[in-house]
């Protein structure tokens, strides 16, 4: 394939979304850049996931690899190496793309060929693909080098994300030890030697709040945690960031995690929102949620007190 024209590899690894996966075949078949092959990674399904898959037999662009439970990392890996371009794109089964989001990024990429990710905003969508409002749909994404502004927040929607081959070559690809947060350590890995650009439209939907999507938030954000910790051992990061931005990183997954677990339980929140305090950082967001914690409580406790009260009286 030329190199004018170049060839993206679509990895695409699903487990039990066979109810989504047409909508995310169909919006890369719709795309108006035509040099793309997909690579479907079935990790194991159990739902309809194969017989979906079928509708696309003939089409030569698409291929369909059943592998046993390799786990989210090995399957995105075993895409990578079965794929040939000189761009990998990632989309999880359960989103879709805008049609021209492949030629938008490309049109980027080749006004920056230094950089080594292509992103993009994202719109967010329910499990029956309505739109729902997203309270950071107008911030700015930043591009660039931007490892100091990655470390804080994971800006890289995944299924927005298209990587440089050569880039995966030389840092690594999805470390295959974990099994949340794979995207966060790659790009951590990647922000310390190649720059990041972003398509400040939206080319990709987003589906959140369906039964599928793993809810293992504590889980999530201890991964993250250490995944900070050990790039700063072990990849030199606290070389390539400033001190406050790693405390700022480990306060804001923090108090993420506070913020979550604030409507099941106050104590497990504020447990969370204290730790956010110990790193430091925007206090004052540590102190309103930690506030909105005891306020909580104290709600909780005063409606328990008044049904005691009540039941005593009858």
């Amino acid at each position: 394939m030329p190199q004018c024209h170049p060839l993206v590899s679509v990895v695409m690894a699903t487990r039990n979304y066979g109810q989504y996966l047409a909508e995310a075949v169909e919006s890369v078949r719709a795309q108006t850049y035509p040099h793309w092959e997909l690579w479907i990674i079935d990790d194991g399904s159990t739902d309809e996931t194969f017989a979906v898959a079928e509708r696309w037999r003939e089409d030569a662009r698409i291929h369909y690899v059943y592998a046993e439970r390799l786990g989210q990392a090995r399957a995105k890996n075993l895409g990578i190496r079965l794929s040939r371009g000189q761009w990998v794109a990632f989309l999880d089964a359960d989103d879709r793309w805008e049609a021209d989001k492949l030629r938008r990024q490309l049109a980027l990429a080749a006004e920056y060929p230094q950089a080594g990710v292509i992103y993009s905003r994202r719109r967010l969508m329910d499990a029956q693909g309505r739109e729902i409002a997203s309270p950071s749909a107008e911030r700015e994404l930043p591009s660039g080098w931007i490892l100091e502004e990655l470390v804080v927040q994971n800006w890289v929607c995944f299924s927005s994300a298209m990587v440089r081959r050569e880039v995966l070559s030389h840092v690594g690809m999805f470390d295959e030890r974990l099994e949340l947060a794979i995207d966060y350590d790659l790009w951590l890995r990647v922000g310390m030697h190649y720059a990041f650009y972003a398509v400040p439209e939206a080319l990709v939907w987003y589906r959140t709040g369906h039964a599928n999507l793993s809810r293992r938030v504590v889980e999530r954000g201890e991964t993250a945690l250490a995944i900070l910790s050990r790039a700063v051992e072990q990849y030199g990061l606290g070389e390539k960031v400033s001190a406050r931005s790693l405390q700022e990183a480990a306060a804001s997954t923090c108090r993420t995690l506070g913020y979550v677990l604030r409507q099941s339980s106050a104590r497990e929140a504020a447990r969370w929102y204290w730790r956010a305090w110990q790193q430091g950082g925007h206090w004052w967001l540590t102190c309103r949620g930690l506030l909105a914690c005891l306020h909580q409580a104290l709600r909780r406790g005063i409606q328990k007190a008044f049904h005691s009260l009540t039941s005593m009286r009858q």
